[in-house]
């Protein structure tokens, strides 16, 4: 497969054992689409105008815990579209095969899912039921990916240890990926969200804009 289709895959995966309350009460796909498409930055963005166009069919096949993840992917090119960062419409394409996955977006991918990993674990551990969930959805993830996405599970939630693997070009899109899945209503993700935002060295505008992007409340302070 690919890092970046298999962090399109964890992260329905995610959306399927943690719950997909937030992404019901957007109003599904079409609440996903309509929030983005009202984002000043992805209203600019041919390639994400187009992405929007496409993604919920191709979603749509998988149920809802892939249009919820799909979502979460969406998501977070829009909230880093939305701070000028570059390479989110490549990211989209690239998983929806619209693209192809350069070795930059692939490294991307990579921290994305660390992101991801962490986020879910910042409101307490995963469960194995959790893990079993997740792990089922990586379909035809490559040894390799499977055993990233197992090392990212095991990893403690270190968001210091994250940003300084991550670019500053990165740092967005690595924000956005961690923020798609946080519900917003546990300590323990404002908390990592917080800590994350500032090792990454985001400031407060960059994170609001990032979860406006998300359709999400501004983050705590």
């Amino acid at each position: 497969m690919s890092f970046l289709r298999t962090m399109a895959a964890l992260a329905a995966g995610f959306a399927a054992a943690k719950g997909l309350d937030r992404y019901r009460a957007m109003g599904g796909m079409a609440g996903v689409k309509e929030a983005l498409a009202k984002n000043p930055a992805v209203a600019a963005n041919p390639g994400l105008r187009k992405m929007l166009d496409s993604v919920g069919e191709l979603a749509g096949k998988g149920g809802a815990a892939a249009q919820s993840g799909f979502a979460a992917l969406i998501g977070a090119a829009g909230g880093a579209a939305a701070t000028g960062a570059q390479g989110a419409a490549a990211m989209v394409d690239a998983v929806t095969g619209g693209g192809a996955a350069t070795a930059q977006l692939e490294a991307n991918a990579r921290l994305m899912i660390r992101a991801m990993a962490m986020a879910a674990k910042a409101d307490g551990a995963i469960t194995p039921e959790e893990r079993a969930q997740i792990e089922a959805h990586l379909g035809e993830a490559t040894a390799e990916e499977r055993a990233f996405v197992a090392e990212a599970l095991e990893a403690p939630v270190d968001p210091v240890a994250l940003a300084r693997d991550t670019g500053a070009a990165a740092a967005s899109q690595v924000y956005a990926a961690a923020a798609a899945l946080c519900r917003g209503d546990s300590h323990g993700e404002v908390e990592f969200l917080a800590a994350l935002g500032g090792a990454l060295g985001l400031d407060r505008t960059a994170r609001t804009t990032i979860h406006a992007g998300l359709g999400m409340a501004p983050p705590a302070a």
